[in-house]
C-alpha cells in the first residue's frame, strides 16, 4: 500500500464542489485489482454456501431474483470478514481526499460490495424478492439520516471491475448536492418521487477498474441494469467527518453480528462434514 500523500489537483477539487462527486483515474494497479476480485469471489462463493447450508440467507447479502434468476446485489459489510477490504477501507488514496474535502479525519460509517452479479444457482427456495434490474433516483444522506450521520458524509466507490454502458453503472446528476429538499418516494425506502429527476441530465461513470469516484451524500444518483453475465463490482467505503458526534458502525453492527454468528453456524456445520460447497458463480 502506498504512503505518499494523494492530494487532489485544483481542478479535481473544482470539478467536485461544482458536481458533487470527482474521478480519480487509475488510482489501483492490475496486480491490486486482481486482489480485489479474488477476494470478492471468495466471499460471494462462502456467503452464499452459507445461505444454502443453513438454509436462509446470510445477514450480510442482498439476493435477489429476477427474470433471468438469481442476483448477488450487495455484500455488507465485508471489513470484518476479509483483510484485503479492510486494507483498502484505511488506504490514503482513499482517506487523502476525503481528508482534503472534509477538512478533517474520515471516520468509517459503513462499506459494502455492490456486485450486480449472477449467480448458478437457484436460491427460490430461500425466499428471494424479485427485484427490477436496476437502482432508482435516490441521494444517500436519505439513508444515512435515520442514524444520525451528517449530510456532509463523503462516499468512495472503487471500480473492480471495467464499468460500461451494459453492466450497470451508476449514473450521477452533477450538481444536485447543492438542493436540500429533494422530495422522495417513501419514508422507507427513501428513493426520490416520480418525477423529480430527469433521466437525461444523467451522467454514467464509464470508467476502467482501478478508477475511483468519490461523492457527496446529497447527490442524485441511481445504476443502470446490468445487462452482461458478468459482475459489476465496487467496493463502496462511506465516512463521516470526525467533527460530528456519531456512533461509529451504527448502521452495520448489527448485521456484523448476525452475519459473523450465521458463519460460525457454517463453520460447524463443515467441521462436521454436514455440507459440501457448490459452485455458485457463472464466472
Amino acid at each position: 500500500m502506498t504512503t505518499a500523500t494523494h492530494a487532489l489537483s485544483p481542478e479535481q477539487r473544482q470539478t467536485y464542489e461544482r458536481d458533487g462527486y470527482v474521478v480519480l483515474p487509475a488510482l489501483f494497479s492490475a496486480a491490486e485489482l486482481q486482489a480485489a476480485r479474488d477476494e470478492a469471489d471468495r466471499l460471494a462463493d462462502d456467503l452464499v454456501n452459507a445461505s444454502i447450508a443453513l438454509g436462509r440467507i446470510s445477514p450480510r447479502l442482498d439476493l435477489r431474483r429476477d427474470a433471468q434468476g438469481t442476483v448477488l446485489l450487495k455484500i455488507q459489510p465485508v471489513g470484518d470478514i476479509s483483510t484485503v477490504f479492510a486494507d483498502l477501507e484505511r488506504d490514503p488514496r482513499l482517506l487523502d481526499p476525503m481528508r482534503e474535502l472534509l477538512g478533517c479525519e474520515p471516520v468509517l460509517l459503513e462499506e459494502k460490495l455492490n456486485g450486480k452479479e449472477r449467480l448458478a444457482v437457484d436460491l427460490d427456495a430461500l425466499g428471494l424478492r424479485h427485484w427490477a434490474p436496476e437502482f432508482p433516483w435516490h441521494t444517500d444522506m436519505h439513508y444515512f439520516y435515520f442514524d444520525g450521520y451528517p449530510d456532509t458524509t463523503l462516499s468512495s466507490a472503487i471500480a473492480l471491475d471495467d464499468c460500461t454502458e451494459d453492466n450497470g453503472p451508476l449514473r450521477f446528476i452533477p450538481g444536485s448536492h447543492h438542493k436540500h429538499d429533494w422530495p422522495v418516494r417513501s419514508e422507507w425506502p427513501p428513493d426520490l418521487a416520480e418525477g423529480a429527476v430527469d433521466d437525461e441530465l444523467g451522467v454514467p461513470l464509464i470508467c476502467p477498474a482501478g478508477t475511483v469516484v468519490v461523492f457527496h451524500s446529497r447527490v442524485v444518483h441511481a445504476s443502470s441494469p446490468n445487462r452482461t453475465a458478468r459482475p459489476r463490482r465496487l467496493i463502496i467505503y462511506s465516512h463521516f467527518p470526525s467533527t460530528h458526534e456519531a456512533e461509529p458502525d451504527a448502521r452495520n453492527r448489527d448485521l456484523r453480528a448476525a452475519g459473523q454468528e450465521h458463519e460460525r453456524e457454517y463453520a460447524d456445520l463443515l467441521s462436521d462434514g454436514g455440507y459440501e460447497p457448490v459452485s455458485v458463480r457463472l464466472l
